[in-house]
């Protein structure tokens, strides 16, 4: 969809200078939406990792008590797959960003959410732990 920009603020003579602005598609902006939160995510799952390397995270038996400092071993395997999934689709070296591009994102992510509707403040990732490893 083209919507032509025109008006004598900008232009004397619009019909010689005409500013054509191409719109998105929704299957665009939705593809970009779900790569940013992606990058955000396995930026969290490498961190929790870190984590759980460092012995900061214990492996429980008990489902229904996961938390920021208790796993179960199947989540564990779901927080490695879904890490593994996303370098696979990426590419590892793509991954990795500053203080400023990872502000660059958040900010990204947080005007294509608003641009769908979504609240202007949201940057809830949208993952469950069962989610994780499809």
């Amino acid at each position: 969809m083209t919507t032509p920009l025109k008006g004598d603020d900008f232009y004397e003579d619009n019909s010689a200078n005409e500013f054509v602005l191409e719109l998105r598609s929704f299957e665009e902006i939705f593809d970009a939406e779900h790569e940013l939160q992606e990058k955000i995510l396995y930026i969290r799952l490498v961190s929790a990792l870190g984590r759980f390397e460092d012995g900061e995270i214990a492996i429980i038996e008990n489902e229904n008590c996961i938390n920021d400092k208790a796993w179960t071993k199947g989540f564990y395997k779901n927080v490695v797959r879904a890490k593994e999934r996303i370098e696979q689709t990426y590419g590892q070296e793509n991954l990795f960003f500053t203080e400023f591009e990872m502000g660059m994102i958040h900010g990204k992510l947080l005007a294509l959410r608003w641009i769908i509707g979504k609240g202007w403040d949201v940057l809830d990732i949208e993952y469950g732990h069962r989610q994780m490893a499809k």
